[in-house]
């Protein structure tokens, strides 16, 4: 994922996408090729932290 997005970080079972000003949780099924968005957030409501369980 790394190569294809060098802005991506793993945290825990969830994939964070930095794109632009925002930050998109994800969860990725690499199985079933199934990609969910959790939450867009901008840089401010992420470093928050409130996302994260």
């Amino acid at each position: 994922m790394k190569q294809s997005f060098p802005s991506v970080d793993l945290v825990g079972t969830q994939t964070v996408f930095d794109i632009g000003s925002n930050r998109i949780i994800t969860v990725i099924d690499y199985e079933e090729q199934i990609v969910l968005i959790d939450e867009v957030l901008t840089h401010p409501e992420y470093d928050k932290g409130t996302w994260n369980r």
